[in-house]
C-alpha cells in the first residue's frame, strides 16, 4: 500500500454562497424552454446549443437529453444551413445531414427520431469526417466517396479519427429543489463509455451531493478497462471542521475509485489556516486487490517517489486555480453570476 499526504490552502467560500449561485443555476435552467423539435431556448430567444430534448417532459421525471458538440443551432440564433457538398480547402470532405446514431440511442427511439431531423452546421465539414460521419445506418445517407481537389494528391482524404462521436446522455430521475435532484449522465464516445448518477440533497440548502460511477474504456488492457467509483461531500461537517477545526469520524469529503487490480480511497479535511484561509488535507491510499496486492505492491514501491511527487503538484495547481477563480466569482452578485453563467452560451 501506498499512503499520499499533502496539504495546500484555499480561499474560503462563504458558508451561503454555494446555496445562493446554485439558485440561479437552476433558475436558468428552469426558466429554458424546448421547441416542437426538442431544441433549448433561453429566455432571451437564444438557443442552447448542441443540446436536445429527446424524451419526457423537460425537467421532470422520465426525461432525456442528448448532448452532442457540433450538433446544435447556430450560436447566432439564425437558422441552420446545409454546407455545400463540393470539395473543401485542403480536401477535407463535406458534411451531410446528420451523424451516426451512437449506441447510446439505438435504446430510444424518441431520441433517434429527433436526432434525424437536426441539420449540419456549416462549421463541422471537418468535424463529420473526422468523428465517424461516413458510417451508415437505417434511415441514414452515407458520404460517397470524394474526388481529389484540384492540385491534390490524387488520393481522397481520410478522416483522421473513426468510431462514433462523443455523446453524452442525461436523463433526469427527480427534479426537486426541495427534496432533491437525481441525474443520470452517459457519455458515449471513441475511447469508450462513463455512466455517473449524481445526488443532490435539498438543493435549496444543499446537504449532501454524492456521485457514483463506471467506466469501460476501450483500446486498454483488461484489468484497467473496468473502473467504477463513488464520491460524497457533506456540506454541513466541511463548514464545521473548515470554521471551528472539529471534524466528523470520517472525512467531509472522500471518494473511492476500484479497477479489477488496484483500488484508491481519497479524503480531504479542511481547518482553519492563516489569514482566514481553509488549511485542507489531503490523503489518498492505494493498494492492490485480490491476488494482484503482491505484484501492486512490488510496483506501488517503484513509483512511490513519482507518486507523491505527481499528488503534490496535481493538488497545488488546483489550489492555484481555485484562488484565482473563488474570489472573483464570490464577489459577483447574482445578476452578474448569471451572466457569467450564460455569457458561452
Amino acid at each position: 500500500m501506498v499512503s499520499l499526504r499533502h496539504t495546500v490552502l484555499l480561499t474560503p467560500v462563504p458558508r451561503a454562497w454555494p446555496a445562493d449561485a446554485l439558485a440561479v443555476a437552476l433558475d436558468v435552467v428552469e426558466a429554458t424552454r424546448p421547441e416542437a423539435d426538442g431544441r433549448l431556448v433561453l429566455p432571451d430567444g437564444r438557443p442552447v446549443p448542441d443540446v436536445r430534448l429527446t424524451g419526457g417532459r423537460h425537467l421532470a421525471r422520465g426525461a432525456v437529453y442528448e448532448v452532442e458538440p457540433g450538433a446544435g443551432v447556430a450560436r447566432d440564433g439564425g437558422p441552420e444551413t446545409v454546407p455545400d457538398t463540393g470539395p473543401k480547402a485542403h480536401g477535407a470532405p463535406a458534411s451531410a445531414v446528420g451523424d451516426t446514431v451512437t449506441p447510446a440511442l439505438e435504446g430510444h427511439p424518441a431520441a433517434a427520431a429527433g436526432d434525424t431531423a437536426r441539420e449540419a452546421r456549416p462549421g463541422d465539414a471537418g468535424r463529420t469526417g473526422r468523428t465517424g460521419g461516413t458510417g451508415s445506418h437505417p434511415g441514414r445517407t452515407a458520404h460517397a466517396p470524394r474526388e481529389p481537389a484540384a492540385g491534390g494528391s490524387g488520393e481522397a482524404a481520410a478522416p483522421e479519427h473513426s468510431g462514433h462521436p462523443e455523446r453524452v446522455r442525461v436523463s433526469v430521475e427527480e427534479w426537486n429543489r426541495r427534496r432533491a435532484l437525481r441525474l443520470g449522465v452517459t457519455t458515449t464516445g471513441p475511447e469508450g463509455e462513463i455512466t455517473a448518477d449524481f445526488a443532490l440533497r435539498a438543493p435549496d440548502r444543499p446537504r449532501v451531493v454524492e456521485v457514483a460511477g463506471r467506466a469501460h474504456l476501450a483500446g486498454v488492457m483488461p484489468l484497467l478497462s473496468r473502473f467504477e467509483g463513488r464520491a460524497l461531500l457533506r456540506f454541513d461537517d466541511w463548514w464545521e471542521a473548515a470554521d471551528t477545526g472539529r471534524t466528523s469520524r470520517s472525512a467531509p469529503l472522500r471518494a473511492r475509485l476500484r479497477c479489477g487490480a488496484a483500488r484508491a480511497d481519497l479524503r480531504a479535511t479542511p481547518r482553519p489556516g492563516p489569514e482566514g484561509t481553509w488549511q485542507v488535507t489531503v490523503t489518498a491510499r492505494i493498494r492492490g486487490r485480490h491476488l494482484f496486492r503482491p505484484v501492486a505492491a512490488l510496483v506501488l514501491a517503484f513509483v512511490h517517489a513519482h507518486l507523491r511527487r505527481a499528488f503534490a503538484d496535481g493538488l497545488e495547481r488546483m489550489a492555484r486555480d481555485w484562488n484565482e477563480e473563488a474570489p472573483r466569482l464570490t464577489a459577483m452578485p447574482a445578476d452578474a453570476l448569471r451572466r457569467e453563467m450564460l455569457k458561452d452560451v
